[in-house]
């Protein structure tokens, strides 16, 4: 079948894919583009050899891929028409958009595409179909479609993804960005598995993972539409479709199981990401400025405060302390946790100990 390709629209349209969805989709993909013909044909490489469970070729009926390119003054488009010719089998839908000046930012390019894949599921009666959406410089695993299926098919309304970083990126940061970097992964890991054992989600159990970002995101139609759909805000519009997920009691799987490679480039599309956060840490390790996080005892009054009510309180009178202290302080409180386990959990990923690097590494 031959890859669908729509005209360039000098406007958003109600329906951005005219052309049906196959009957047998069950997940649709959507990427919001902008400027990426270096990354584009990596990350729809990885798309077009996806696997199932077992390592068998998916099938490419049961899912879609919509990219929506805005504002793009490189090749992008090209580049995409040219991968749907050499990939005639995959469903692919390109389409190119000007949007206005003040809404020609990611939150809007993400809810215009959510919001079509989930009209495309709908008609074909897939209230459970799966909304999946990655961004144009991520490479996803090969099984991440079969993976993040099976998460909806246990019961998951919506389906977080583990996000690692590209390493040969990661190496030209300086020494402080990547310890600093390290040493969020560490507090957040061990904080997760605190939250995890101390107020545990049935339906997110560990192991699991903390983050929740547009990298690797899943919804169902019916929970997204519930949730009100992903609010179009210029940034961290992933976080805020977490949060209203969250405020309809949807279960949400931080899976392990479900993971992608982005970018760690120098230089983002939004105000505020990843490649901001980098800069950020970068400037605080040259002017020795401490990473502060909250405490242990905050840590834990927090999670006893929302003990069964599931709605997280802010520790905001707590003091910040160090994450050097912070992480060691935590270590030994999961330390006597685990060892007072009766029973072992086998993990499907396991949180090394992380060296803390000294500004003379």
């Amino acid at each position: 079948m031959i890859a669908i390709v729509e005209p360039r629209l000098v406007c958003p349209a109600a329906a951005l894919v005219h052309v049906p969805p196959r009957r047998a989709c069950e997940l649709s993909v959507v990427i919001p583009v902008r400027d990426e013909e270096a990354s584009l044909p990596r990350t729809l490489a990885a798309l077009a050899r996806q696997r199932d469970t077992d390592g068998s070729p998916l099938s490419p009926d049961c899912y879609e891929i919509i990219l929506l390119i805005n504002n793009s003054v490189d090749a992008s488009a090209a580049v995409a028409r040219a991968f749907a010719r050499a990939h005639p089998t995959l469903a692919l839908h390109v389409i190119e958009v000007h949007l206005p000046d003040d809404e020609a930012h990611v939150g809007r390019a993400r809810r215009m595409l959510m919001d079509a894949a989930a009209a495309r599921l709908a008609s074909l009666g897939r209230q459970r179909g799966v909304i999946a959406t990655t961004d144009a410089d991520t490479i996803v695993a090969p099984d991440w479609v079969a993976m993040t299926l099976d998460e909806v098919g246990a019961g998951a309304d919506a389906v977080a993804g583990r996000i690692l970083v590209d390493p040969s990126g990661f190496a030209l940061h300086d020494r402080h960005a990547r310890a600093f970097h390290l040493r969020d992964v560490t507090y957040r890991y061990l904080v997760t598995e605190l939250e995890a054992r101390l107020d545990p989600d049935p339906f997110d159990s560990w192991p699991r993972h903390f983050q929740h970002f547009g990298a690797s995101m899943a919804v169902t139609v019916d929970a997204y539409r519930r949730a009100g759909g992903i609010p179009p805000l210029p940034f961290l519009e992933d976080v805020a479709l977490y949060d209203a997920l969250r405020r309809i009691a949807a279960r949400i799987r931080h899976s392990p199981a479900v993971r992608v490679e982005t970018s760690a480039r120098p230089e983002g599309r939004t105000g505020f990401g990843f490649a901001v956060q980098l800069r950020q840490w970068s400037d605080m390790g040259e002017r020795h400025q401490p990473f502060l996080v909250e405490s242990l005892p905050a840590i834990l009054a927090r999670i006893s405060g929302r003990h069964g009510l599931r709605v997280a309180q802010p520790a905001s009178c707590q003091p910040l302390v160090p994450i050097e202290m912070a992480i060691s302080d935590l270590r030994r409180y999961l330390a006597r946790l685990r060892s007072e386990s009766a029973k072992s959990i086998s993990t499907l990923e396991q949180v090394h100990p992380v060296r803390l690097l000294t500004a003379a590494d």
